[in-house]
């Protein structure tokens, strides 16, 4: 089968586990002998070897095998998909539907199914928009971005928005309803895409058919066996090294391991070492964390190791390897254990 997969995480564009998500879907299709078009987004980093082909918004192709990796160039001189304020960032990824809705339907010929991988416009607005070409739409939905925004929210990603962007968010989100298929990665997701829906008079039971639990799991290459742990653990460390390794963003609750190590250093008489390690969403949302720093135990020391790039399986496995504890960094998706 033909499949096209967009989403503004892939290689290079990646900037956490939604980028690897699709990365993993993507070489699965590839070894059951699919072809696949990733369509993404440029930044600095993809720029720099992309020959551009003049067209309503330039872009690139670079075919390996039966894998074809589209880019578009939406905006010059970006770090990362998702930089600048929330507004900035909103037009960056609508101008980017916009442009891959054209291109897709202008090569409607060439698809079977089409994958939409993100948080609002995305598996919402591409899935509405693509509908009436007669293709399979699948939308994943790897996080309801209104849910944090909210003003109501206890963690730190709710920050304050106007309520001109909570509408169009919502409503964006809302509209992975028109897709044949809607992934959400855990219950609570589910329960939220749902809420959203009755919010907007959409009689759900029509809709809930369409939607599939399907966690992200577990990557395999990091487990380690039952007498590893053992032997790992067999010895008391100076000093307990704790973890969280994730995208450094609201959906992450990354205060939550910074307040939980606290209220473990009071409890507890050894040395604590929290790190936490990722690429950061925004320099907003850094500070934000930054000022859960205070009234901190005499035991406890908090570490940033801050990420411009997703690691590869070696730094993964060095980082994880010299820790003893790794906290879930997630608000919404469930844990996920392989035996």
């Amino acid at each position: 089968m033909k499949f096209a997969l967009v989403s503004l995480q892939f290689e290079e564009t990646a900037t956490g586990g939604g980028g690897v998500h699709v990365k993993n879907i993507c070489e699965q299709f590839l070894k059951e002998g699919h072809t696949v078009t990733l369509i993404s987004i440029h930044t600095e980093k993809t720029l720099i070897k992309a020959q551009l082909q003049d067209w309503y918004v330039p872009f690139s192709i670079q075919n390996r095998e039966n894998l074809s990796v589209v880019r578009f160039l939406i905006d010059r001189d970006i770090s990362q998909p998702y930089v600048g304020e929330k507004n900035v960032e909103l037009n960056r990824i609508e101008r980017f539907a916009d442009a891959v809705i054209k291109w897709i339907k202008m090569k409607h010929n060439e698809f079977d199914i089409i994958n939409l991988h993100g948080h609002h416009i995305l598996p919402g607005l591409m899935a509405k928009e693509l509908k009436s070409m007669g293709i399979k739409i699948v939308s994943h939905i790897h996080s309801l971005e209104s849910t944090f925004v909210s003003q109501k929210g206890e963690s730190l990603g709710s920050f304050n928005a106007t309520q001109e962007v909570l509408t169009k968010l919502r409503k964006w989100e809302g509209m992975s309803q028109f897709a044949d298929f809607i992934i959400v990665n855990s219950p609570t997701v589910r329960d939220e895409f749902q809420e959203i829906l009755n919010g907007q008079n959409v009689k759900v039971d029509k809709v809930a058919d369409k939607i599939k639990l399907i966690s992200s799991g577990c990557n395999e290459d990091f487990l380690i066996s039952d007498e590893e742990i053992m032997q790992k653990l067999s010895q008391f460390p100076e000093t307990i090294k704790l973890v969280t390794f994730c995208r450094i963003d609201p959906s992450k609750g990354i205060e939550y391991s910074i307040n939980g190590a606290k209220a473990a250093a009071r409890l507890c008489s050894h040395k604590l070492c929290l790190f936490v390690v990722g690429i950061p969403a925004s320099d907003e949302y850094l500070k934000r964390i930054y000022s859960e720093l205070y009234e901190m135990p005499d035991n406890l020391n908090i570490k940033f190791k801050l990420l411009n790039a997703i690691s590869p399986p070696d730094e993964k496995k060095e980082i994880l390897d010299d820790t003893h504890i790794y906290i879930l960094p997630t608000l919404k998706e469930p844990f996920v254990c392989l035996s």
